[in-house]
């Protein structure tokens, strides 16, 4: 993980969460579930008194159009999963399971949350009704309130098993931790902090930029493998407001 201090370049462009919400309400829609349609899903879970309140902060400060006077809310990533948040999302893969192995389930449930969140454009391959059960199960509440990389974990669960083209192996939350708060203790001041780009080489689903969005706001990262890829832009998506991924 290497981490750099620039300002932002003039050309950039980002869509900042209130935009992706507007243009979800016209966007394309496939059967019950609109494209970008679980970004307010997740703003109003993250309205949880418990909830880190990340989504929260991230849309002040675009509409601000500066960094706000006050510090990045901090998330808490739990070393295992919770319980009941593991059984949710497993419960949205059985959903998906009826037709095909549960390995194609998963890779189409990675799409279709991809999708709900406006982090991908690629339509879901997902019938009406099964379309339905998914919105009516899925759930941000428990994956806001125990933070943790719920689809690495289970995307390294699966993949442990057996087939593992590109040797998938998550490094575990506390050691990115430790990683993340090396890398930030030069004494750098909190706004500089924010500025610092933040750049992981082999990211997998994203572990160590999840660990690092505690202290910058300009993370970046690749891998050769797409599924994780699909599965970094939720996460970083669903968790601090802010998935957008350059492939």
């Amino acid at each position: 993980m290497n981490t750099s201090s620039t300002r932002p370049s003039k050309g950039a462009t980002v869509l900042s969460t209130s935009e992706r919400i507007s243009r979800s309400s016209s966007s394309e829609v496939t059967a019950g579930w609109g494209r970008g349609v679980s970004v307010t899903a997740g703003l109003s879970s993250d309205a949880h008194p418990n909830a880190p309140g990340r989504w929260n902060h991230y849309l002040r400060t675009f509409e601000a159009g500066q960094l706000l006077d006050e510090p990045i809310p901090q998330v808490q990533f739990a070393a295992t999963p919770d319980s009941v948040a593991l059984k949710g999302l497993s419960r949205c893969v059985d959903l998906l399971a009826y037709r095909d192995s549960h390995w194609t389930a998963f890779e189409n449930f990675i799409q279709w949350l991809a999708w709900g969140l406006a982090v991908s454009k690629d339509r879901p391959q997902i019938e009406e009704a099964t379309s339905e059960a998914l919105y009516r199960t899925f759930t941000f509440e428990h994956l806001l309130l125990h933070p943790h990389d719920y689809l690495g974990q289970m995307l390294c669960d699966r993949r442990g098993k057996g087939w593992n083209p590109h040797a998938y192996y998550p490094t575990p939350h506390a050691l990115c931790e430790c990683m993340t708060q090396i890398a930030f203790s030069s004494g750098i001041r909190e706004k500089g902090k924010r500025r610092e780009k933040v750049f992981d080489p082999c990211m997998a689903s994203g572990r160590m930029l999840l660990h690092a969005s505690n202290h910058s706001l300009r993370l970046f990262g690749v891998d050769i493998d797409g599924q994780v890829v699909r599965a970094i832009m939720w996460n970083l998506e669903s968790t601090i407001g802010e998935g957008n991924v350059v492939r």
